[in-house]
């Protein structure tokens, strides 16, 4: 399940939930899309659901339009299954999703330096995470790269090419 949207609080008398936004393709929001809903850890509180009204934020969900049963959806988060992120969400040439990211090498210059573990966003830029291959005990066992034109220099096939990532690794 690819996460794409939390859920909130509560707002007015009708149903209506605060949604926080986690993707960066906010017209999945809609009505004829069926989003998975997880709360909790747990496997089995895995279900489907679908959009009745989404507008500035709020949300309302069919089958949840009173203010006590859109209450049991308060912290659950919204997901899509890897393949419908593909259908739904177009990508322009050059972009991947986060998930193909993970897992990648990380080559600068000749030498890997090791794999992706995961994205984190700060402010509007992209980190990648990455574990480090080299067991060396005086540098981290992980570093953040910038995805950035500075620093990447392509990405595909598993693999992403850099430029400066060893010197971040070096600093860090």
């Amino acid at each position: 399940m690819i996460e794409v949207a939390k859920i909130g609080k509560t707002v007015g008398v009708h149903g209506g939930l605060r949604l926080h936004i986690l993707t960066d393709f906010p017209q999945i929001f809609s009505h004829k899309i069926s989003f998975l809903v997880r709360k909790g850890n747990f496997k089995q509180d895995l279900f489907e659901i679908r959009i009745k009204h989404f507008k500035e934020g709020i949300v309302y969900f069919e089958g949840y339009e009173s203010l006590e049963s859109a209450k049991d959806l308060v912290n659950a988060v919204l997901g899509m299954s890897l393949e419908d992120t593909k259908r739904i969400c177009k990508l322009r040439d050059g972009e991947m999703f986060w998930f193909e990211v993970v897992g990648c090498e990380v080559i600068d210059g000749q030498e890997c330096l090791g794999i992706v573990k995961e994205v984190e966003r700060i402010g509007n830029i992209d980190y990648l995470i990455v574990s480090v291959n080299v067991a060396c005990s005086k540098l981290p066992k992980s570093f953040m790269i910038p995805y950035i034109d500075r620093y990447i220099l392509s990405c595909s096939s598993g693999k992403i090419l850099t430029r400066g990532a060893k010197d971040i690794w070096l600093e860090s």
